[in-house]
């Protein structure tokens, strides 16, 4: 799964908390502002913005925007 978000610059940060992908599930976490990937982590490891199809358990996802 790819991970695209754009955050306006009105709502401060967003997290989703329990988001079921497969056998996963994904607590994710958006800071900063625009539709431009600065930075993503997964389980505090640097990451592009994807979630491979085989994830498996609980993880952790931060992804930080840029306009």
């Amino acid at each position: 799964m790819s991970i695209s978000p754009t955050l306006p610059s009105a709502w401060g940060d967003v997290s989703l908390y329990g988001v079921p992908y497969r056998d996963a599930t994904l607590d994710i976490t958006l800071t900063g502002t625009g539709n431009r990937v600065r930075s993503c982590t997964v389980d505090g490891r640097s990451s592009r913005p994807a979630i491979p199809a085989a994830t498996t358990g609980h993880h952790t996802v931060h992804i930080v925007l840029e306009t």
